[in-house]
């Protein structure tokens, strides 16, 4: 009813060509993908590898610094998109001596490459009964950039905030991270982004000259 009452309302105050402009975006608005913009701060990025010759034994980690958007409606997942980064620097794994060999060469190298980027290619629903999405992306990590898959969850936890939720993996071997060693190739990494809604901007239209 309230976007129906600022239809009528604009109607009398609009020429023509905006009126029906106006329309097509307060109708149109649901079906569009939400900007989120990530809470960095309390954004959880873990990552964890497992030792080949000591089984259940396994290196896990942290990075921070998160920044970026998300572009998603669980409504229409295809039109979403993710565009995100981490500081490289940020990685820890409990072991002061562990940490500043991976931020090294020729692990991470953080001096030369400072971010780790991930952007999606491709979103879309996997679940008809739950909202579970599989992202298709561009997982980039010093000079290399590989594609990789994201399953995620997402679940609203306020009026305009949005909790996901997802794991990839990867194989370090196809980012030259570290040589050959005790640690297996593939490395997990699970994600817990809680997001907010970045405020539509405003739309100036011209009012109809009397």
């Amino acid at each position: 009813m309230k976007t129906l009452f600022s239809i009528m309302e604009c109607r009398k105050r609009l020429t023509v060509p905006a009126f029906f402009f106006f329309t097509f975006l307060c109708l149109w608005q649901p079906l569009a993908a939400q900007t989120y913009i990530p809470d960095a701060k309390n954004a959880v990025i873990r990552f964890k590898i497992f030792i080949e010759k000591q089984k259940g034994t396994t290196i896990q980690g942290f990075v921070k610094g998160l920044q970026g958007k998300i572009e998603f409606s669980t409504d229409n997942p295809e039109n979403g998109s993710f565009d995100m980064t981490v500081q490289a620097a940020s990685v820890k794994t409990g072991d002061n001596t562990g940490d500043i060999r991976i931020k090294t060469s020729p692990y991470l190298f953080v001096k030369n490459f400072p971010k780790i980027k991930l952007k999606s290619t491709g979103i879309k629903r996997i679940s008809k009964t739950a909202p579970i999405f599989e992202m298709a992306a561009d997982l980039t990590i010093k000079e290399y950039t590989k594609k990789v898959k994201l399953l995620f969850t997402t679940e609203k936890t306020g009026e305009n905030k949005m909790l996901f939720r997802g794991a990839l993996e990867f194989n370090r071997t196809d980012f030259d991270l570290g040589d050959r060693s005790e640690m297996e190739n593939t490395v997990t990494v699970y994600l817990e982004v809680p997001a907010t809604i970045q405020p539509p901007k405003k739309i100036v239209v011209s009012a109809k000259k009397k």
